[in-house]
């Protein structure tokens, strides 16, 4: 009866020394936060599952408008990585010092969505904008990549103040953008990333208006870590592997075309 009561004992110590380490091996698995440009969202989450398995760890995708991601960055101080769609927002920013080390993994470059077909037979002409006989949606430069861009140009046009005053909307993000666009049969053209029009859920509801590079600035897309990061080793598995074969192919799936050196 001592031994079995003794082997009892053993057994239970010995099963509570697993549950224990299971418990603080849960406990342990490192998490990453990365703050993602909306319209990057979708090949990153793909990189993320797969990081995820290889390292065993947990990946958060704070998803949103650039504007809205870095300040919510800059007051948490909490987060590892920082995906931007524009370098202009960056460069804006820099005073700051929060993005760290910025690797290039590929580029956005706007264009001119009009309604499939073109039914008003709209040229590629940023001029356009500001012709009131169309009815127009850009995104918010406030808050968004594209809105930073898209005032970049109509700046350099002189026509800003026309065309933002006229839009229909001034849409939060890329994704608001082609929302509207595809809801609102209305609306003659809008200027969005010209690689969200090879999303699934839009590429059959577009034409679009390619602009030449003069004009259509190709943005040069950064993947940062945050300098308040506590998985820094981690956070350069994840960002050599945006940059290796394998995770620019995955960008290459979703549009994203790799830059040439």
């Amino acid at each position: 009866m001592k031994n079995y009561i003794k082997n009892t004992s053993v057994l239970f110590i010995s099963f509570a020394l697993l549950i224990t380490s299971c418990n603080n091996e849960v406990k342990e698995k490192p998490e990453i936060l990365i703050y993602c440009g909306i319209t990057m969202v979708k090949p990153m989450r793909e990189i993320s599952d797969i990081i995820e398995k290889s390292e065993n760890c947990k990946i958060t995708i704070s998803r949103g408008a650039t504007e809205d991601l870095y300040n919510s960055a800059k007051r948490s101080k909490i987060g590892d990585l920082f995906l931007s769609g524009s370098h202009i927002f960056v460069e804006r920013n820099s005073s700051d010092s929060l993005l760290l080390d910025g690797i290039d993994y590929s580029y956005n470059q706007p264009a001119i969505f009009v309604q499939k077909g073109n039914p008003k037979k709209i040229t590629a002409d940023v001029k356009n904008f500001a012709n009131n006989k169309y009815t127009v949606l850009v995104g918010n430069p406030e808050s968004c990549a594209i809105g930073i861009m898209t005032k970049h140009i109509f700046d350099s046009y002189g026509i800003y103040d026309n065309v933002f005053s006229r839009s229909v909307s001034l849409a939060s993000d890329s994704r608001d953008i082609n929302r509207i666009l595809r809801e609102n049969s209305k609306i003659d053209l809008a200027m969005n990333w010209l690689v969200t029009s090879e999303f699934k859920e839009n590429i059959n509801h577009f034409d679009i208006l390619e602009l030449p590079d003069s004009i259509a600035h190709k943005e040069i897309l950064s993947i940062y870590y945050l300098k308040f990061s506590k998985q820094k080793d981690l956070a350069q598995k994840i960002m050599n592997y945006v940059v290796s074969k394998e995770g620019i192919t995955i960008f290459n799936k979703y549009g994203f075309k790799k830059i040439e050196q």
